[in-house]
């Protein structure tokens, strides 16, 4: 590698460079798109003295590997790390690929003048997260200054080279402007080394001292002090001089604005400590202070609020009706008063969920929203669990005690309502369904897929997405039944699968929607009776690519940036946006693509989930007769999991909260120490499914459209390969040993679930296993190939069966009242499988009989898989549990902790204040 800058057009692997962005310390920093997954990236290239040097790079990678594993919403991630050799053989270029986050640097900003006290505090409360939960892992900075901390326009910071300062350690800085190079060694001693830029070095740093935590905070404090002033805090001619005023002069503190309060003062005091004994040792201690001061002096609905906290569901329900009242009384009597006023005070209150419910995992359903307002605003309606494990809707009327259950909801997804507030269609079992408000007998209108939304106007016409399927946009019905005829057609030449998330307007003809795929999304308008449409926002103004948007009455599109709410003024006359986006609140839940929990009535209530993280579980072996047989790793928030063949190493996805969403991640788990390594990047990988050889992991992630397959290396030594880019969803479920062939199920509109064939080298082509009118998932292949364990619903409920591979003859019935998740033994001798009232079976068969007939014997219960709340279930359900390779182990999951339903928040007149 050489030090010229890469022109555009350069590619490195599979990224081609289009601009440079940065240079610094670590190397050149490119803008650079990443060809297979059409994303945008940063990359790093690195220095020929970090590059060539086999020690440095060796070290270099394993602080590069400790920087991935922090997985936090405000530190920038990394991609990958990676290396072209030269086509002479002559050295290489070694490059590290990371988030590219946009924004402004926090250098750039301090450089306009000092940043105001509130703004100031948000961005240092967030640095300070970010240094806590580091901290909490051993993890130090070490090179923390305004350069590498990047502020988004939404206000999010993302803290870039975290921890990379100690892998680069320069030997000279020839070159370099040591005041502002990104790192830098002075000399060295046996205590450590001098790193860090030299103005936000701490005074260890500067002798050459070791660094610990306080050393971070240390470069926390001049950071803020920067922030609130505007001016370096240390500075001088030479190194020399920045050095001696680290060492033996004080900041000027009369700088500070004279609206600083006295606790962020001494919070400064504390962290500028030169003797680090004395100095504050803790970034969750500077997070409280910040807190404290941002909160301000509280009031009597912080009182409130405090005393409600604790509380059961019960109580808190009560209060919640007592704050109501009280509240609407209050907006009466001032609207009493001011009768002039056409704008009346903003006003909040909680309302509480179903008791003893639980978090529904797809709440809102893959698309769709799990608390949705009627039209009148008088009643909402929620997805959730309840105490009998049923995922089902409940009704929850303003001003009631408790929700009610609907029965006959059972499974129900992406509720919506018709526009007079008296009926509910949702989706349930691929079928769009509507039942009275009131409660009553389902009706099946027709068949639906998934469903992505879908909404109702005045002449009972539903307009809905199907979501799976990659073959047609928007489809209409009569609210009465019928058959479904296609309103909108995908555009092919951009890349679309779908079209989401539609909404009528108040004319009841035109329609909002969300169109997607290769291509980035954006918001549309249509019309019923008219091919013709409308762009109104694209992915860049709607701030995520996945945002469902609602229009409201006063004059606004609603939709979530990061995870808060703005509102966007609309003209639905003239269909154009007719100014800037407010924020309204923060803190919207996001599950999952477009599962925006939010909801807007025609009378203006908005109601929103602010909360709700998954119940943690842990992984426990249990032995045949239910016994716990030890753990693997801590608790966490898992969903999926998958034990390697050789049972050495365990492939699961979990939930993983960020700013953005409550995102699905990989990680692969050692299943003797317990320790953990991130293994996929971005949102919503998951199915692990290991090859035979366990060398390998297939995965399905919904990148740019419906989930699609993916392969990659198990020893997380290479990229990322796409094996098979869907136009439907697929997610693989298993691996050949003689032929590595991908045994992987696939959505149809038609046939719903089908199980497919496809080899995973040459040319991939995809072949039909089985095809069906009925869902068949779970494939699973025997040990010894000639046969084919999976699940089908044909008899009206999941069973298990079994038939010859690889081509499919015969049908063997292994499952006698329900089951699903089938998995073989490694000697082929017995099949498991779990029944519908959680018990694990196991079934003996004869691995002998050289016959066509498939011999199985007597099932035998092993013991109750505990119950689960969140996670795979159903048709879904096949990595639920995992079987040791002698079946005489299982690794489950065991809940260690409950989620329920957080309250919903309802905001009455929540359009007054951004009027103003």
């Amino acid at each position: 590698m050489n030090s010229q800058a890469l022109p555009p057009g350069t590619r490195l692997g599979v990224y081609e460079v289009t601009a440079q962005i940065g240079e610094g310390g670590m190397g050149q920093v490119y803008r650079a798109r990443d060809t297979t997954l059409n994303r945008d990236v940063a990359i790093k290239v690195l220095l020929p003295a970090v590059a060539n040097d086999p020690d440095r790079l060796a070290r270099f990678r394993r602080e590069a590997q400790v920087l991935a594993s922090l997985n936090h919403p405000n530190i920038a991630h990394i991609h990958g790390l990676d290396r072209q050799e030269e086509r002479d053989g002559q050295g290489g270029t070694v490059f590290i690929i990371m988030e590219l986050v946009e924004g402004e640097e926090l250098a750039q900003r301090i450089a306009r003048g000092p940043i105001p006290l509130d703004e100031a505090l948000l961005i240092a409360r967030q640095i300070a997260e970010v240094l806590d939960a580091a901290h909490e892992q051993g993890i130090i900075h070490r090179d923390l200054k305004p350069a590498n901390i990047k502020v988004r326009p939404d206000g999010t910071v993302k803290v870039l080279d975290f921890g990379l300062a100690r892998a680069v350690d320069p030997a000279d800085g020839s070159g370099a402007n040591a005041m502002h190079s990104p790192t830098r060694s002075m000399h060295a001693t046996e205590a450590g080394i001098i790193l860090g830029t030299v103005a936000y070095m701490s005074p260890e740093q500067a002798v050459g001292h070791a660094v610990d935590r306080r050393s971070d905070l240390w470069a926390f404090g001049v950071v803020v002090l920067e922030m609130l002033t505007g001016r370096q805090v240390f500075s001088g001619e030479t190194v020399a001089h920045v050095l001696a005023s680290v060492l033996k002069s004080e900041p000027d503190w009369t700088r500070l604005p004279i609206q600083t309060p006295t606790s962020i003062r001494r919070l400064l005091r504390r962290c500028l400590e030169k003797d680090r004994k004395r100095r504050l040792d803790s970034a969750a201690d500077a997070r409280l202070e910040i807190d404290d001061a941002l909160a301000g002096p509280a009031d009597a609905s912080t009182a409130v609020v405090s005393l409600a906290r604790g509380l059961s569901w019960r109580e808190q329900t009560a209060w919640g009706l007592a704050t109501m009242l009280a509240l609407v009384a209050l907006t009466l009597t001032i609207g009493w008063i001011t009768a002039r006023r056409s704008d009346l005070p903003i006003t909040r209150f909680s309302i509480a969920p179903p008791e003893q419910s639980a978090f529904a995992s797809g709440g809102g359903g893959a698309w769709g929203s799990p608390v949705v307002v009627s039209p009148d605003g008088r009643r909402i309606v929620i997805v959730a669990v309840g105490p009998d494990g049923k995922k089902q809707l409940w009704i929850r009327p303003l001003d009631a005690q408790a929700p009610q259950p609907l029965a006959g909801t059972e499974g129900a997804s992406s509720p919506f309502w018709s526009p007079d507030s008296r009926w509910i269609a949702f989706f349930a079992n691929s079928k769009l369904k509507r039942i009275a408000a009131g409660g009553g007998e389902a009706q099946i209108l027709c068949g639906s897929g998934a469903g992505g939304g879908g909404t109702w106007n005045g002449d009972d016409v539903i307009l809905f997405s199907p979501a799976e399927s990659g073959e047609a946009g928007l489809v209409r019905v009569p609210a009465g039944g019928g058959t479904p005829v296609p309103v909108t057609t995908l555009d092919a030449a951009h890349g679309e699968t779908n079209h989401l998330w539609p909404q009528f307007l108040p004319d009841g003809r035109h329609y909002l929607y969300v169109g997607g795929g290769r291509d980035a999304p954006a918001l549309y308008v249509g019309s019923l009776g008219s091919k013709d449409r409308i762009r109104i926002l694209d992915a860049e103004r709607l701030g995520y690519e996945d945002s469902k948007v609602e229009y409201a009455a006063q004059g606004y599109l609603l939709y979530v940036r990061g995870r808060a709410l703005v509102a966007q003024p609309f003209d639905p006359t003239r269909l154009a946006l007719a100014g800037d986006a407010i924020q309204v609140v923060d803190g919207v839940l996001k599950e999952g693509p477009g599962s925006s929990a939010f909801s807007v009535s025609a009378t203006g209530v908005l109601v929103f989930w602010g909360g709700g993280v998954p119940p943690y579980s842990q992984l426990v072996w249990m032995r045949r007769d239910g016994t716990s047989a030890g753990t693997v790793g801590p608790a966490g928030a898992y969903l999926e999991l998958s034990l390697a063949p050789d049972d050495r190493t365990l492939a699961i996805s979990r939930y993983e909260p960020d700013e953005k969403v409550l995102a699905v991640g990989l990680w692969l788990v050692d299943a003797q120490r317990g320790s953990s390594t991130k293994f996929t990047f971005g949102i919503g990988s998951m199915a692990p499914t290991w090859s035979r050889d366990s060398a390998h992991v297939a995965f399905a992630s919904p990148r740019g459209g419906p989930p699609s397959l993916y392969q990659k290396p198990s020893d997380n030594g290479g990229l990322e390969e796409l094996l098979l880019r869907s136009p439907v969803s697929s997610r693989p479920t298993d691996w050949s040993a003689a032929d590595k062939t991908l045994v992987y199920q696939s959505f149809d509109r038609v046939t719903r679930w089908d199980l497919w064939l496809m080899p995973t080298s040459g040319a991939r082509t995809p072949t039909p296993f089985l095809r069906t009118p009925f869902n068949e998932t779970s494939g699973r292949i025997s040990p010894d190939g000639h046969w084919m364990a999976y699940v089908s619903d044909e008899s009206g409920a999941p069973e298990v069966y079994v038939t010859s591979y690889p081509n499919a003859r015969g049908k063997w019935s292994i499952s006698a009242h329900g089951g699903n998740a089938p998995k073989w033994r490694r000697d082929g001798k017995e099949l498991f499988f779990v029944a519908p009232n959680r018990q694990l079976i196991a079934v003996p068969v004869n691995v002998g009989n050289a016959s066509a007939a498939f011999d199985a014997g007597p099932s035998k219960v092993l013991f109750d898989v505990p119950k689960l709340e969140f996670g795979a279930t159903g048709l879904f359900s096949e990595w639920q549990y995992a079987a040791s390779a002698d079946g005489q182990r299982f690794l489950v999951r065991v809940p260690v902790s409950e989620t329920r339903v957080p309250p919903a928040t309802v905001v009455l007149n929540w359009s007054s204040e951004i009027r103003k």
